[in-house]
């Protein structure tokens, strides 16, 4: 494999991880406000830095073989720390009292919970791309806002697409698979919230 290739196809890869997703999805897709910052470190926290901490911990307590988690029952317990954080950051927004402060919250924090859900149950039998899972509700709940940025969503998610290929972690159709449903089911989170 060219190293110049393998190396773009993983900094790709660790860039548009799934795990920045919902501060991705907060930094653009919310109104200004003086509340930003500290709902995108929060989410930056909560829903990135405690899920991989607790991944890490349990790959070196020898809980999980590889901590790219490229065999499908070493994403068992990860997948339950990602819900576990979409509960904590849901708690962190009702004790903000933040809930009512922009319209996509709960289309976001519904569509994450679904999901994750969808991944834990179809994940564990069949090897969707989780990171182009996010990416594909990203582009759905932009699509669901009307927001005029699903041209570089989906540059984004060809870039993922083709980094994922490259370095041998999936095949097309799980790849096809993980944007398909991410962008299906927060569109159908949107349409039955708005």
């Amino acid at each position: 494999m060219n190293s110049f290739l393998e190396f773009n196809a993983r900094l790709i890869s660790v860039l548009l991880h799934p795990v920045i997703c919902p501060a991705f999805a907060i930094s653009f897709f919310c109104p200004e406000s003086p509340e930003k910052l500290v709902w995108i470190l929060g989410a930056l926290f909560i829903l990135c830095l405690l899920p991989l901490a607790a991944s890490w911990i349990y790959f070196k307590s020898e809980g999980i073989e590889e901590i790219f988690l490229v065999d499908i029952k070493d994403r068992k317990i990860p997948f339950y720390f990602n819900f576990a954080a979409i509960f904590l950051f849901f708690l962190f927004l009702v004790f903000m009292e933040e809930l009512q402060a922009f319209p996509a919250q709960f289309l976001f924090i519904y569509a994450l919970v679904n999901l994750f859900a969808f991944a834990v149950t179809l994940g564990l039998k069949f090897k969707i791309s989780l990171h182009l899972l996010g990416w594909g509700s990203l582009a759905g709940i932009a699509a669901v806002m009307g927001l005029e940025m699903q041209v570089n969503l989906l540059f984004l998610a060809t870039s993922l697409y083709w980094a994922r290929l490259h370095l041998n972690s999936h095949s097309h159709s799980e790849l096809l698979v993980g944007y398909a449903s991410g962008f299906v089911i927060s569109v159908g989170a949107g349409l039955i919230i708005f």
